[in-house]
């Protein structure tokens, strides 16, 4: 079966899900390797340190239909968010943010 990467609030995180990417500190040092089985203690510990997100593996158990919805659904939300007239930098950090957000749904 194939897996799905997702970035989550360690809030949101359950014990006994793998890490897809290290699990670090702001200034970039790894806190857990990417494979570990989350533990309760372990995502306490990261919560106090102030991790924002954590990546982890999921089964990926949604059909063609369904993600080509989700990445329509992205392009759109991010196409409101920029919505007006702006800039040529201000357009290309929105096709930056649906390339992030188009790989986060696909």
């Amino acid at each position: 079966m194939k897996n799905r990467t997702l970035c989550l609030s360690p809030w949101r995180i359950k014990p006994g899900m793998i890490l897809a990417k290290p699990a670090t500190r702001q200034d970039g040092a790894v806190l857990l390797a990417a494979g570990t089985e989350l533990t309760a203690d372990q995502l306490e510990h990261l919560r106090q340190r102030g991790c924002e997100a954590l990546c982890v593996g999921m089964p990926e158990n949604r059909g063609a239909e369904e993600i080509r919805r989700e990445v329509d659904q992205v392009e759109v939300r991010v196409r409101h968010l920029f919505r007006g007239p702006g800039s040529a930098a201000r357009m290309d950090l929105a096709a930056a943010v649906v390339a992030y957000r188009r790989q986060g749904a696909e």
